[in-house]
């Protein structure tokens, strides 16, 4: 196409009359079948033996293939994203290193306690430090040593009282890559209406 090949003339012109420097660029081509091809074009100054520009060489790179992947991860990353958003529980993964990889906002809508340490690469046990100021137990070191235990040798469930009243049910699932996906529900309800059940078992006895 005519506005194709007046770019790269345009590119030819200015390696040739510039400073000797690499024009290097990417652009969107049509090919004879039509469709469209992402070409990189790197072009630099040919000298002659003073020195004196003289030509130039050009390569060109198909990076069609690569741009295209790209952009299918760009996808199903947002895929991923969007699904994790959508949940109605809190939601952590982890990598095998027990830092944090993936959040949603509902996690810090039911755990406001853990926004300030909430960033990629933060490790589990500086979280459950953080989260540790909210919730009930006597003895929070060995709540965070035992919290800790579990997550890495017995992932599975647990539920956990806050300060504030609230019961937030957890479930941590080991990868196959040594990682781990980890969701936190609010089972605050329910608590309650098992608590009124007992109550109410103990007025009719």
């Amino acid at each position: 196409p005519a506005v194709e090949s007046a770019a790269f003339r345009a590119q030819d012109v200015e390696v040739m009359r510039g400073e000797g420097t690499t024009v290097k660029v990417e652009s969107a081509v049509a090919v004879a079948s039509g469709e469209q091809r992402r070409l990189e074009s790197i072009k630099t100054p040919l000298r002659d033996e003073q020195g004196k520009i003289v030509g130039l060489v050009g390569v060109f790179v198909d990076r069609t293939a690569e741009r295209t992947a790209e952009q299918r991860a760009d996808m199903a990353h947002a895929r991923l994203s969007d699904a994790i958003e959508s949940l109605h529980s809190g939601f952590m993964l982890f990598d095998k290193d027990e830092r944090l990889v993936l959040w949603n906002r509902y996690l810090e809508r039911l755990i406001p306690e853990m926004h300030p340490v909430l960033r990629p690469g933060v490790r589990c046990e500086a979280m459950l430090r953080q989260a540790a100021s909210s919730i009930v137990s006597a003895d929070i070191d060995g709540w965070i040593a035992a919290r800790l235990e579990n997550f890495r040798a017995n992932p599975g469930r647990f539920e956990q009282q806050m300060k504030s009243g609230r019961w937030i049910e957890g479930i941590d699932q080991r990868m196959p890559d040594g990682g781990r996906v980890c969701l936190r529900f609010d089972v605050t309800e329910q608590k309650l209406r098992e608590q009124e059940l007992r109550q109410a078992q103990k007025m009719e006895a």
